[in-house]
């Protein structure tokens, strides 16, 4: 599992990204993403994230989660969890998220300044990254079971 923190700062795009070192084979199952809801006005906002492999965008779309964020407008920041499913990663690849709204009203997304994470970055200022965990299941292999029965021959 990945994990960033602690929030010294907040950032205020309507879409970024964030890369990340998959730390070892397993199934993402959710990102947990700290932030407030971007709208000053307006509740719910609907936010969207997409995984990515490799870093930054332009690799493979692997996946797209949503979340409509209903706590109420304001700097009331609380960690959201964006549900993927199974997405097999492989440790040592690099795979990014990428958040996108359609509207903000402030800054609403957490971030160090002081580039906590050797591992990733956050795409709008390298020395930056989001407050996130990356949730993973490991990859148990199957359990096969396998019944013989003899028969004895019939006179």
């Amino acid at each position: 599992m990945v994990s960033v923190s602690p929030r010294t700062g907040y950032t205020t795009y309507t879409e970024d990204w964030q890369s990340f070192t998959a730390t070892g084979d397993g199934l993402l199952q959710s990102i947990v993403i700290n932030h407030s809801n971007p709208q000053a006005n307006t509740a719910p906002s609907n936010i969207s994230l997409e995984l990515y492999q490799g870093e930054g965008t332009s690799g493979t779309l692997l996946a797209l989660a949503t979340n409509v964020v209903t706590t109420p407008p304001g700097l009331t920041f609380s960690d959201h969890t964006y549900t993927f499913g199974n997405i097999p990663i492989q440790a040592g690849q690099v795979y990014t998220w990428k958040y996108s709204t359609a509207a903000i009203s402030y800054s609403w997304i957490s971030t160090n300044v002081n580039d906590p994470y050797s591992g990733g970055r956050a795409g709008s200022l390298s020395s930056n990254d989001y407050i996130f965990s990356v949730n993973t299941a490991s990859l148990s292999p199957p359990t096969v079971t396998l019944t013989v029965t003899v028969l004895a021959p019939t006179p």
